[in-house]
């Protein structure tokens, strides 16, 4: 796409500018982009580093003695590695630098590549494909190189010129394509220059580490133009801040109680409950000002003594709600009723069909997805993850906008030894949800 106006023309030309990035940053990127990884073939007992290329043969005890330690040392780069029958031998990762360049911020991406061939040595290739630049008013201009995708491929043009791009997520007919601009879940160098404006607002390098769930350039611009996220920031209120980005909030719900909170140095370390329970002390008609219910010593047992009061005090009339609610609930969420992943040989997902369940789950698993009327909001989507005996696991609110699992939480708001394996399955098949999403 041809920049349209003078801002874009100048982000255009800057990027046509940029200079290469440090040895040390490609070879932090060949390090860590890529597990190290060992394969092996029986056949003919040959093992070959994937770090490095170094293609060993083996006699048969030694083979064999591998295969029971499952454990790879390379004899030409050192490094320690498992071992994997018939590993892939090409990979292509997303990289992502956050710098600045002639004043302006921006976030440079680069397409890393690691290819084994039999017989020659591991070849790593480092070609930048896309900037996201953030402008001073909070704003993001996207130039890069033109791609091709398909339902089944995806491609960087690496001799094409740059040019202004959009964010591209969603498709049409029976495919979803990902946001290709979107820099969550990118390998980002550990080393991010920042203008000062951006760290006058409150940028941490400690906000790297939440780059696998947000966008960092979403970041950076709630910073820019949202001096509730600065304040949050700047008080160690982390949590709440990754709250709004993930949830996409102008604004956050019990600004009140953030400041109390911060007047009491209190850290709010779990944002989905610390709201919950709000929630629920102003159904109870608590007073939310009040420090003793704003920063409870034990978050968890505050939110669990105040969902038994609510179950106890309004249990009749929440049933009433639940009849009344039903027709809202199948008319909001009937697209999803259906889905059903059991891709995990352990676990299998199920969209909560009915407000009648949602109270099921609560009763069950005691927490608050219930009590707090998890069921009426428009975009949040309620799945049970279970065990594949039919044994609930954990309850999990999938994100309509984002297709982001915004919480998980087992019995008694306890994490499951299997929440993490829960919430990638659920987000490595948002494109079933994505698909219903687009059905009228």
């Amino acid at each position: 796409m041809k920049p349209r106006n003078k801002k874009e023309r100048m982000f255009a030309e800057l990027a046509a500018l940029l200079p290469p990035v440090s040895d040390r940053c490609r070879e932090w990127a060949f390090r860590h982009c890529f597990k190290p990884v060992a394969s092996f073939k029986r056949r003919g007992r040959k093992v070959k580093c994937l770090h490095c290329g170094a293609e060993s043969v083996w006699d048969k005890p030694f083979f064999e003695s591998f295969l029971d330690v499952d454990e790879f040392d390379c004899p030409e780069c050192g490094r320690s590695m498992p071992m994997e029958e018939n590993a892939a031998m090409t990979e292509l990762k997303l990289f992502s630098v956050i710098t600045t360049f002639r004043g302006h911020q921006v976030i440079r991406t680069f397409d890393v590549g690691r290819y084994n061939a039999k017989g020659v040595k591991t070849d790593y290739t480092f070609d930048e494909v896309y900037q996201n630049w953030i402008t001073e008013d909070g704003t993001e201009v996207i130039t890069g190189k033109p791609f091709h995708r398909s339902p089944f491929t995806m491609g960087w043009d690496h001799n094409g010129g740059i040019d202004i791009k959009r964010h591209n997520g969603g498709g049409s007919g029976y495919y979803q394509m990902d946001d290709i601009y979107n820099i969550t879940g990118n390998f980002m160098y550990p080393i991010a220059r920042v203008s000062p404006l951006l760290r006058r607002n409150g940028w941490r390098k400690s906000l790297l580490r939440f780059s696998s769930v947000v966008s960092m350039s979403d970041a950076m611009m709630k910073l820019l133009k949202c001096p509730t996220a600065e304040m949050l920031i700047k008080t160690g209120q982390t949590d709440l801040f990754i709250h709004m980005i993930r949830e996409n909030l102008q604004e956050i719900d019990y600004l009140h109680s953030v400041r109390i909170a911060n007047r009491r140095g209190y850290k709010v370390t779990d944002a989905g409950m610390w709201i919950d329970m709000l929630n629920m002390a102003r159904r109870l008609g608590l007073d939310t000002h009040n420090p003793s219910v704003v920063c409870p010593p034990d978050l968890r047992e505050a939110h669990d003594r105040m969902l038994a009061r609510v179950a106890k005090i309004d249990l009749a009339t929440d049933r009433e709600t639940a009849i009344a609610s039903e027709k809202g609930y199948r008319r909001d969420k009937g697209r999803y009723f259906g889905i059903l992943i059991d891709d995990d040989p352990d676990i299998t997902l199920k969209v909560i069909t009915s407000v009648e369940e949602v109270l099921e789950e609560a009763d069950a698993m005691h927490h608050c997805v219930f009590a707090n009327k998890y069921y009426e909001k428009p975009h949040s989507l309620l799945l049970s993850a279970r065990d594949k005996k039919g044994e609930r696991l954990e309850t999990v609110e999938l994100s309509l906008r984002s297709f982001k699992v915004l919480q998980s939480r087992g019995r008694h708001n306890q994490l499951t030894d299997a929440h993490d394996r829960i919430i990638d399955l659920v987000e490595k098949n948002k494109s079933v949800f994505q698909k219903c999403k687009r059905q009228i």
